[in-house]
């Protein structure tokens, strides 16, 4: 071979290297991140109108090679068990057939569920999804996997009702449950926790610094030291009528505009945590959690009105 053979030869292996490498894996984000985003069938009027009809969407795609079902039931992605409360829930399940470690995100139309931001755990997998409403009408649901995986997620009605209630009008919810639904800032979630040991004392009453700003006030309901179980609520003030029964409240003092103060009303008092500034996520959380009580105190109202019928 010529030296000006070699020379070309070369330079058209190189050339068709730059292109390739250029080009890049189709749907790739510059953050390694496989970005399926709003490109798979699940966007499709066809798979919308089915889901309306029969509760179940589901698509399969082949890059990745990836099926994702949305379902209002939980038998329906093959789950089982009482835990699961299909009234107020919609599934999303992931079926990720690669043995590729990959990020992936996808966007969900909001025709499955009112886009919302949330942190979800799946229920069958050691995989964590998080939520975010990209604006336009979906929700992009990005997650990590590893080897083939599939990965099942519980979306709560609960946080899609708040959402569109903030997002449409927010007085009439507020009145008919007394509670004020999450704030819409970016605020970061740095908890700081009061002992419980100063809340089982003689006393019974912590002040808190308020250093001259506002302060999100918490207690786990679920009264646990396992982080899974814990139910954050939001802390009420001790002269509302739902500081009577909860198990500590707060209240201020006219001398001391400097401090907020805790109080214990139980011998076994739950975890209390504050941050200064209400933060995203977890004001979220505690707004949603309420709503589910509320929820749950009227199907329990419910379940006691037919008891009384049949008995």
């Amino acid at each position: 071979m010529t030296r000006d053979r070699l020379l070309a030869c070369v330079l058209a292996v190189l050339m068709a290297s730059s292109l390739v490498a250029g080009l890049g894996p189709i749907g790739v984000a510059a953050d390694d991140t496989v970005a399926i985003d709003d490109d798979h069938g699940l966007t499709s009027e066809s798979a919308i109108d089915e889901f309306n009809e029969t509760g179940v969407a589901e698509t399969t795609e082949t890059y990745p090679d990836v099926t994702m079902t949305v379902a209002e039931d939980s038998e329906s992605v093959g789950l089982e068990g009482i835990q699961y409360t299909d009234f107020d829930s919609v599934f999303l399940q992931v079926d990720y057939d690669e043995s590729i470690d990959r990020t992936l995100r996808v966007y969900i139309p909001e025709a499955y569920w009112h886009p919302h931001p949330d942190e979800l755990e799946a229920v069958d997998a050691d995989v964590t999804a998080s939520l975010e409403p990209t604006g336009d009408g979906y929700t992009a649901v990005t997650m990590h996997v590893e080897d083939e995986t599939t990965a099942t997620f519980e979306v709560k009605k609960q946080a899609s009702l708040v959402f569109n209630a903030r997002e449409t009008t927010t007085s009439w919810l507020e009145n008919e449950t007394g509670m004020d639904l999450p704030r819409l800032d970016g605020s970061s979630d740095q908890w700081e926790y009061v002992p419980t040991a100063e809340l089982t004392d003689n006393d019974s009453t912590v002040g808190i610094d308020t250093e001259g700003e506002d302060v999100t006030l918490q207690y786990d309901a679920a009264n646990t030291a396992d982080p899974n179980e814990q139910a954050w609520r939001t802390l009420p003030a001790c002269t509302s009528s739902a500081g009577d029964s909860a198990p500590v409240c707060h209240f201020d003092r006219a001398d001391d505009p400097d401090h907020v103060y805790i109080l214990a009303q139980t011998d076994d008092p739950p975890d209390v945590r504050y941050h200064y500034d209400a933060g995203f996520t977890a004001d979220i959380r505690s707004s949603v959690g309420e709503l589910g009580d509320i929820v749950d105190a009227v199907l329990e109202d419910a379940r006691s009105f037919i008891d009384g019928v049949f008995d």
